[in-house]
């Protein structure tokens, strides 16, 4: 395991299987953005969730009934069902925005921003 390993290990907690989606996490400005590879896939089919510390990625496409009595000899692009759960590990976030483009889902996660010279006042 590298350096940069280490470092995201620190941050986020993750397992990643076979049928995982897969995604990228970089650090940007004032938070962290989650790329993920989501191509052929709509907006409706795509669920974000955020529950106590855990984000959630969760795809669920199912078959136009069209496609299901069409005469296919061999199909692989059916019904997909793809799941990430990412552990922020008490990171305190303040906003989430996500979008979808060219088969990719973004969603930037925006830390709620520490005060370094906050005045205390005593009761």
């Amino acid at each position: 395991m590298n350096f940069y390993n280490n470092i995201f290990d620190d941050f986020f907690e993750y397992e990643q299987r076979n049928n995982d989606l897969k995604i990228d996490i970089k650090k940007i400005e004032k938070g962290y953005e989650i790329v993920a590879a989501v191509a052929g896939v709509k907006k409706d089919d795509i669920s974000i969730n955020l529950d106590n510390d855990i984000l959630t990625i969760s795809v669920d496409q199912k078959d136009d009934e069209d496609k299901k009595n069409d005469n296919y000899i061999f199909r692989e692009i059916q019904n997909k069902k793809l799941k990430r759960k990412i552990q922020l590990n008490g990171m305190k976030i303040d906003n989430i925005e996500a979008s979808l483009d060219n088969g990719l889902l973004t969603i930037k996660l925006y830390e709620k921003a520490v005060e370094e010279n906050k005045k205390i006042e005593i009761k």
